[in-house]
């Protein structure tokens, strides 16, 4: 009777312990934590990269998403953009949190008129849900929200210099990656009024209206 209750107590045991380890290695989310909770409580902190979330909290708290348990406050291998729902061991209870997306790629100049410049990128890896694209003329600055690869920027100065940025939006449409930059000038218009204004038996003079926008300088090709 003495062995069979010993048995018992053994095999209840053995359940609390995995059922302990099952809570904490793959615990879900019943609550959101309470702002008031996560700050005055146990002031945490989190600070996310593409690949990784870091908490600064009390020592003995851990942070979990399914089996991936924060180490030194930190859980990484994570998707780029991606949205978590981290458990608080000390609370518990989620709090939400996203890392941040990467970079785009290949971001070039595909077409240049003397009011738009067209620009394309491919598609950072990782997840993400927009674009944020960003032009200015040094003067003022514009920007605009798009989900394509592609972007057509209009209604600019011609023979201006603008400076392009596209930024990727993670997933929760608001955290924002690092920014890839380029650089490029609207084509200038053509001169006005171009009219001989003296002919020699050597040479030939001429004039023109300023066309409209800016410019630095004129060049000329005489054809025979």
């Amino acid at each position: 009777m003495k062995l069979l209750l010993r048995s018992c107590s053994v095999s209840l045991w053995t359940l609390l312990f995995f059922s302990a380890l099952l809570k904490v290695s793959g615990a879900e989310c019943n609550r959101e934590c309470d702002s008031n909770e996560t700050t005055t409580t146990t002031t945490t902190t989190t600070t996310t990269t593409t690949t990784a979330l870091t908490f600064e909290s009390n020592p003995n708290c851990t942070f979990s998403i399914g089996n991936n348990i924060s180490e030194n406050g930190s859980i990484t291998g994570l998707t780029p953009g991606a949205s978590y729902q981290i458990f608080h061991n000390c609370l518990n209870c989620c709090i939400q949190a996203t890392t941040k997306p990467e970079v785009v790629l290949n971001l070039t100049v595909d077409e240049i008129t003397t009011s738009s410049i067209s620009v394309k990128w491919i598609k950072p890896e990782g997840n993400g849900s927009s674009y944020k694209v960003r032009w200015t003329d040094g003067n003022m600055n514009f920007r605009d929200h798009v989900t394509e690869t592609n972007v057509n920027i209009s209604n600019l100065t011609a023979g201006v210099q603008y400076d392009i940025t596209v930024t990727a939006v993670a997933d929760d449409g608001r955290t924002e990656g690092h920014s890839a930059a380029i650089s490029q000038y609207t084509k200038p218009e053509v001169v006005r009024n171009l009219t001989v204004t003296k002919i020699t038996t050597s040479s030939i003079s001429v004039k023109w209206i300023k066309p409209e926008g800016n410019g630095s300088s004129y060049k000329w090709q005489m054809m025979a």
